[in-house]
């Protein structure tokens, strides 16, 4: 049964972006590979961290920019390799007090 709402409610708001938040900072985590740590969590807060203060927004293709464009965490905008850090990872960024 499809709900038959002209517009979504902020109830319905909040809970979808609580979800959609939760499912983002559940991303944001070491990488280990074989049992070993690859890239430590910190390394990906510091490379969300740099490219959210990059006024340029083209980062370098190190391997936890490129782990972090794969699992959507950075979005390329506009098709001229622009990037920038997806809003709800920003929201999470400044509650973990990293921005």
């Amino acid at each position: 049964m499809a709900l038959e709402k002209e517009k979504v409610g902020e109830k319905e708001f909040i809970k979808a972006y609580q979800k959609l938040k939760r499912e983002y900072d559940n991303t944001i985590a070491d990488k280990i590979v074989n049992g070993e740590v690859q890239i430590e969590v910190e390394e990906y807060f510091d490379a969300l961290v740099g490219l959210d203060k990059d006024p340029a927004k083209k980062p370098e293709n190190t391997e936890p920019i490129l782990d972090l464009r794969q699992n959507r965490t950075i979005l390329g905008y506009n098709g001229d390799g622009w990037c920038d850090v997806h809003p709800i990872v920003k929201d999470i960024l400044q509650e973990r007090k990293k921005l």
